[in-house]
């Protein structure tokens, strides 16, 4: 019994000049919209970073205030008025902080997919992945 390997290359048409030079155009394109969205995200973050920065500064500006309001309090100035104002500023301007900081894009982590998990959810649901296994190595067993 001989045994005959037979290997089909096939070629690619020849293409023209016109449709090398619209290739050529497309990539460059391509790049170009990359370069824009890169530089576009990266003012997005820092926007949000300074605003984050500075939010948290006021918060820590009011929460001085708020010290040196408790200090003056007991000593019969009257400042209870200004001490709840510093009350408000100071939580409303920590969430803003959290928020501003909520709002920086994070870049894709190494190795994760975005729908993918590899360990189960907080409920203990199987996920996908999991499933796929699971079915293959049944059917395997069964075969």
């Amino acid at each position: 019994m001989k045994i005959v390997k037979t290997v089909n290359i096939e070629q690619r048409q020849k293409s023209s000049l016109v449709s090398a030079f619209i290739r050529g155009l497309i990539k460059i394109w391509n790049l170009f919209v990359r370069f824009c969205i890169w530089w576009v995200r990266l003012f997005w973050n820092l926007l949000w970073l300074f605003m984050a920065l500075l939010f948290g500064g006021m918060t820590l500006i009011t929460l001085a205030g708020v010290g040196t309001i408790l200090v003056l309090l007991p000593q019969g100035y009257p400042l209870a008025g200004t001490l709840l104002i510093c009350l408000g500023g100071m939580l409303c301007m920590g969430a803003l902080s959290c928020g501003s900081y909520s709002l920086i894009l994070h870049g894709k982590k190494e190795g994760q997919d975005a729908f993918e998990e590899e360990t189960e959810d907080a409920a203990g649901n199987i996920t996908e992945q999991e499933l796929h296994d699971e079915t293959e190595e049944d059917y395997e067993k069964n075969a």
